[in-house]
């Protein structure tokens, strides 16, 4: 790919397989309109330790949610919006 055609999911996604999972044991569409401009992994390493600094970059993280790892961006899917108190004086 041309630099700065990758996504966010991309790189999740290839650093989990390199790691050992199976494309069917985690879900990183929620990543996908994030572009990334490189990200060097110049030693070896585990996958999460690879992808702790790219998400926390990103203001990403994943979870397990059904024995799959879900990656999502913080703020993405607000349900609740909870209203700041208003000033007393």
């Amino acid at each position: 790919m041309a630099a700065g055609t990758e996504t966010l999911a991309d790189v999740t996604s290839k650093i989990c397989v390199r790691g050992g999972l199976a494309t069917s044991d985690f879900d990183g569409s929620a990543l996908s309109g994030r572009t990334v401009l490189g990200y060097p992994i110049a030693r070896q390493t585990t996958g999460a330790d690879a992808l702790t600094p790219l998400l926390s970059a990103y203001f990403a993280f994943g979870s397990e949610q059904n024995a799959k790892i879900v990656f999502d961006l913080y703020g993405a899917n607000v349900s609740t919006t909870i209203a700041q108190p208003s000033a007393r004086a």
